[in-house]
Order: structure tokens, then sequence, then C-alpha cells
């Protein structure tokens, strides 16, 4: 089932920047989950976590990048 919802771009910027940090040799890796609610999207990676508010389209799904 597709994930649908709307992020803000500077938002999405952010939340990419936060994953990337310190990961240089395992940036190929390592995977992102996406947890998703009407209202916020958590990301989640290995030793990090952020949390944007979202517009969601579907109610409460997973999915993994």
């Amino acid at each position: 089932m597709a994930v649908e919802f709307v992020i803000r771009t500077a938002d999405l910027r952010d939340i990419t920047k936060q994953l990337q940090a310190n990961r240089e040799e395992h940036s190929d890796s390592d995977l992102v989950d996406i947890l998703v609610s009407k209202t916020l999207a958590k990301f989640r990676s290995v030793g990090t976590e952020a949390e944007v508010p979202v517009d969601g389209k579907r109610p409460a799904l997973h999915a993994s990048l």
C-alpha cells in the first residue's frame, strides 16, 4: 500500500541532513524507516530519529525506504 503525505521542502531537507550526519561509511547500507500518521512523520535510522509535521493523506501506515 502506498504512503501518501505532504511535507514542507525545508523540513525534508533538514531531516535528510540529520539522517546523513556521521554516516560516512554506512550511508549506502543504512535504511530509513518512516512512520506516518495524519499529522506527523517519524524518520528513523540507526541511532537517529526525527519527527516533522505533515499533512497525512492516508491513515497511519509504515513504509521502509
